[in-house]
């Protein structure tokens, strides 16, 4: 109808006229229907879009909201919503503040405004939604109305508080850790570390993130002191784990040193493929201080058996000398230039005696006297003869503090370990200096003698400090001080067997010694020995050598000293049977064992031992008396025979007024 009223007006017109009215209605139809299309499009991309898009007037209220909206609040029918208040009343009222401040801000600024924060849906469950708020204006440039467009980000935010949750774990994992842990990316620069890394390494982690490894790692090896490479490059080339050498010491930011064993190990993705590395670090200075002393106690031990081995053969050929030298003595005329040359063989198998004898208290096998000693007195006695004797340019000082200072053992051995402590320390000082004694009590509890790698009981020790001023020891010379012939002197200047004698002499006497030094600062040796609570026992004057009578069965498997010692114990007055070991000496003691009055015995023979002889003997005749003659005797055997009745002991090489008086004790102990 409408048409046909169109087509009457336009019949009454011009040709020319009735055209371009047709014209232009076509072009309107066209653009009407371009328009829909338009339209259509916009609705359809809104509707199946993911983002969310909404229309607000300028006081908020709602006008449109597309599907996505509808499905991602749970909400049913949107229009129902429409002409009402945004954001809606189920939201929280904190989002809902945050919304209605930045609507504002966009509608006043004309400016776009992004933000992320959750929202509930209808049912209040919690969304997140990132949303950008769009004013649009007239042409006038007057804000027409706003447009919300937001985007769901739930999952993402869900994955970012998991992530954010795992990382908080593994932080809370990291620190529970006792060892240190350090990881880097791909080019050795570090991400992040633990409290223990922190330690040790002295470098907070917000200090280190970002630095090369090289410079909050620094690593050298403990006896060079040349930088070791980090393991990270190592690991990164082969993909696999790396560790370090166990002589590897870490250098704190604060120049503080840690013993540590590390490892390195790749980090990989998904795809296996390298995308870091963790070092896994831990302090072993202690475990590792501790496996060296035993790897040094152990080669003490093992050197000290050798020296004890030496010392035996040396002592039973200087044994077989003496008692020759002695016999030829008494066969040569009244001639001075024989006697004289008599004392020089003398002279020298006492120097030979005293190198073996040093060797022997480094071994701890050498028996000693055991008397009441004040160290406090030995100590004195030690530095007068020091200051008489060495350079004035050294000076001697003591502080000798210790309330008490008696202690049970040898005081020539004990003197004899002072004096070369402190020639040591001249010989450390040679443009002077000052050496200072210090002593003082201390008690030592059962963990700490469980754990120390001497023989030592719980108790109270008189701590004897001898400290110098001299040239020090090198670090790499300091663990090796007491070994026996180790010396850093040129040679001739020494035999090293100073510093060992001390060692043993210690060891012999329960007691513990300890060496710290700095180059260029001195040295200290600290010396721990057992209190005892006897008082000083005033020394018996020295008996003179004695003849005696008796029969004697001499037994050595050395037919130098077999033929030497019966000559002289004959010239003593003795009948002597000899045999070349322990079997053979059994065996004629087993056919006559009243015949004879005593056994001199030696303690280390082939076939029989002199521990084995005698033990049979006592079986025999449990009174047999036997003096035991050595250059080398075990600690535990020597006990044993003394608890077992032994009457007596003679150190190899000796003289003949000590063998006269030792036996002639041994057969008239009351005497």
């Amino acid at each position: 109808m409408k048409q046909e009223r169109i087509d009457e007006i336009l019949d009454k017109l011009s040709v020319e006229d009735a055209q371009e009215i047709r014209d232009a209605l076509a072009e309107r139809e066209y653009t009407e229907k371009k328009l829909k299309e338009a339209e259509e499009r916009t609705r359809l991309w809104l509707e199946n879009s993911p983002a969310c898009t909404k229309i607000l007037d300028l006081d908020f209220n709602l006008q449109y909201m597309s599907h996505a909206g509808i499905a991602g609040l749970g909400i049913d029918d949107v229009t129902d919503f429409y002409g009402k208040p945004y954001p809606f009343s189920f939201f929280p009222e904190e989002a809902k503040a945050k919304m209605l401040a930045n609507l504002k801000k966009a509608r006043d600024t004309k400016q776009i405004i992004s933000k992320e924060g959750p929202v509930y849906d209808i049912h209040r469950n919690e969304l997140w939604f990132q949303a950008s708020i769009m004013p649009i204006c007239d042409e006038q440039g007057d804000v027409e109305y706003l447009i919300v467009v937001s985007v769901e980000t739930t999952e993402r935010k869900r994955a970012e508080q998991q992530l954010a949750e795992e990382k908080e774990r593994l932080a809370v994992t990291l620190k529970s850790i006792g060892d240190g842990v350090i990881t880097t990316d791909t080019s050795g620069q570090v991400m992040m570390m633990n409290s223990v890394a922190e330690v040790l390494t002295g470098w907070t982690q917000d200090a280190a993130a970002g630095l090369p490894l090289a410079e909050v790692f620094e690593i050298v090896n403990a006896h060079t002191a040349e930088p070791v490479d980090s393991p990270v490059a190592k690991v990164l080339e082969n993909g696999q784990i790396e560790g370090l050498s166990s002589h590897t010491v870490l250098i704190s930011k604060n120049g503080k040193r840690y013993q540590i064993a590390d490892s390195g190990a790749p980090i990989r993705d998904r795809e296996n493929c390298i995308i870091g590395v963790v070092l896994v670090f831990r302090d072993i200075s202690e475990e590792y201080q501790m496996r060296e002393q035993l790897h040094q106690s152990r080669k003490m031990e093992a050197i000290g058996q050798l020296a004890g081995g030496v010392a035996h053969d040396f002592n039973n050929t200087l044994a077989g000398i003496s008692g020759a030298s002695e016999l030829l003595q008494s066969m040569l005329p009244d001639d001075k230039d024989a006697k004289e040359l008599c004392g020089m063989i003398h002279n020298s198998i006492s120097k030979a005696a005293g190198l073996t004898a040093k060797l022997l208290a480094f071994a701890r096998r050498q028996p000693q006297a055991v008397v009441v000693v004040d160290l406090h007195h030995v100590v004195k006695d030690a530095l007068l003869l020091l200051q008489k004797s060495v350079d004035r340019k050294i000076r001697f000082e003591s502080e000798l503090n210790a309330e008490q200072s008696r202690v049970l053992g040898d005081p020539s051995h004990i003197q004899n370990a002072i004096m070369n402590l402190a020639i040591n320390a001249t010989h450390a000082m040679p443009a002077g200096g000052t050496i200072m004694f210090s002593s003082r009590i201390i008690d030592l509890d059962e963990a700490y003698c469980s754990s120390s790698l001497f023989d030592l009981e719980p108790g109270p020790f008189i701590e004897l400090t001898v400290r110098d001023s001299g040239i020090g020891i090198a670090p790499e010379d300091l663990p090796r001080v007491f070994e026996p012939f180790f010396t850093t002197k040129a040679p001739g200047k020494g035999t090293g067997l100073g510093l060992s004698t001390v060692y043993g002499t210690v060891q012999q006497h329960s007691g513990a010694i300890m060496a710290s030094s700095e180059v260029g600062q001195g040295s200290c040796f600290r010396i721990f020995l057992p209190l005892t609570e006897r008082s000083v026992e005033p020394q018996e004057p020295e008996e003179t050598p004695l003849r005696g009578c008796g029969r004697i069965l001499l037994v050595d498997d050395e037919p130098v000293l077999l033929k030497t010692t019966k000559s002289i114990l004959e010239d003593l007055g003795y009948t002597v049977e000899t045999a070349e070991n322990g079997l053979s000496a059994l065996t004629r003691f087993k056919e006559a064992p009243e015949s004879f009055d005593l056994v001199l015995l030696d303690m280390i023979m082939p076939v029989m031992s002199g521990k084995e002889c005698f033990l049979e003997m006592k079986k025999v005749d449990p009174k047999v008396c036997a003096v035991l003659s050595s250059g080398f005797t075990q600690e535990g055997d020597f006990d044993e025979m003394l608890q077992s009745g032994l009457c007596g002991f003679i150190r190899k090489p000796y003289r003949k007024s000590e063998l006269s008086r030792v036996i002639h004790h041994a057969l008239q102990p009351d005497a």
